[in-house]
């Protein structure tokens, strides 16, 4: 996280940065950070590139309202945030490409542990627990061939310690 707010403050881009920021920037919204590391985050969000061939795994823009979702769980607007991590946590099943349905399941697994997190801190702790629930079953499916889940470990682990009777 580190070398990636300093790449972030210095404006440096080398090519890659662009091409695995939306991973970064995930990775970095899972951990505990500063407001001001959080503001960095934010800040390089607003030039991430939108990619075309995540476009046809995501036609819905589902990747980018899990961004901003996160981001907004993280500064306390849990309403924006349920909004948003709403329509991201939606799943179709309909891909075919197996990136496609691993991405859009790991995605919109993500997606569902913070919009428990959000609905529970909003007093809502039934459906708190279905968002929960799909994240879990959405883990559990996942194709263990492909990397990046410690992601959605790391939310799973976060949401259920915070949901915990």
């Amino acid at each position: 996280r580190e070398v990636l707010l300093k790449r972030i403050e210095a404006g440096e881009d080398d090519g890659k940065i662009g091409a695995a920021l939306e991973q970064q920037i995930v990775a970095c919204l899972v951990m505990t950070m500063t407001p001001n590391e959080l503001e960095q985050i934010s800040s390089a969000y607003e030039w991430y590139p939108v990619l075309a061939v995540w476009a046809l795994a995501d036609p819905h823009n589902r990747s980018q309202k899990r961004i901003e979702g996160l981001i907004e769980y993280r500064r306390a607007n849990y309403d924006n945030a349920i909004e948003l991590l709403s329509d991201a946590a939606q799943y179709d099943p309909k891909l075919t490409e197996p990136w496609m349905v691993e991405f859009a399941r790991r995605r919109a697994a993500t997606s569902s542990a913070y919009l428990a997190m959000a609905l529970h801190r909003t007093g809502r702790t039934s459906e708190a627990k279905t968002a929960l629930q799909q994240a879990r079953d959405l883990f559990e499916q996942r194709d263990r061939n492909y990397v990046g889940s410690i992601y959605t470990e790391i939310a799973l682990q976060e949401a259920e310690q915070l949901l915990q009777p």
